[in-house]
């Protein structure tokens, strides 16, 4: 049985620069490859873009606007995480690190802070935020952005597996960065479920080209 939560078409994205490869992550019947600003549903996808941003930096902004532009996202989402599950509580408070997320954004009508980590009691759990926003945003796709590193420890985050129920997993790279590096750096069930994928990817591809 479907959750309540779960998106009717969850997509795995990956960002290489400016071509776009999304791609159905459970049964592969659906694969994109497109140029340009892809809207995954009728309603333009809002990013969300995590970490504890003890400071947040240039980075973090310019990868929110890059995906912002690639993908046609409405807006993204920065959200400071209070306790992270995987690191060291930040020695900057959470109060703190909210405003320099509020200060570093202002400006951009495409950025928004939100506050519901830092005012979560406990350990952040990505999925936990990610069921809250499904509650509130219905079916408005939503795209959990992260880079290639975060993406290769996935298997480690809490109910990693259904992450991909409630959002669509956007992978930004470093320039020159390539595919069979990812490949490497995962552990066994993402690299099979990645290489799944790529495989299906180049059917199509090639047929078009034929």
């Amino acid at each position: 049985m479907r959750s309540a939560h779960t998106v009717s078409r969850p997509y795995f994205i990956l960002h290489p620069s400016s071509f776009i490869l999304a791609f159905h992550p459970s049964s592969l019947l659906f694969i994109l490859a497109v140029w340009g600003k892809p809207h995954l549903s009728g309603f333009a996808p809002i990013g969300l873009l995590g970490g504890t941003f003890d400071p947040i930096h240039f980075g973090h902004l310019r990868l929110a606007q890059e995906l912002a532009d690639a993908l046609g996202l409405a807006r993204v989402r920065f959200i400071p995480t209070g306790i992270p599950p995987h690191r060291d509580s930040p020695e900057v408070s959470g109060a703190h690190r909210l405003q320099m997320v509020r200060i570093a954004i202002a400006g951009n009508l495409l950025f928004e802070a939100d506050d519901r980590e830092i005012r979560r009691e406990g350990v952040n759990y990505t999925y936990d935020t990610l069921t809250e926003l499904r509650d509130e945003l219905g079916e408005r796709p939503l795209c959990l952005l992260m880079g290639a590193d975060a993406f290769a420890a996935l298997t480690t985050w809490h109910r990693w597996q259904e992450l991909f129920d409630l959002a669509h997993v956007v992978i930004a790279h470093r320039p020159g960065f390539r595919l069979q590096e990812l490949q490497a750096a995962l552990p066994a069930p993402l690299r099979k479920l990645l290489h799944r994928m790529l495989a299906a990817l180049r059917e199509p591809l090639l047929a078009g080209a034929a």
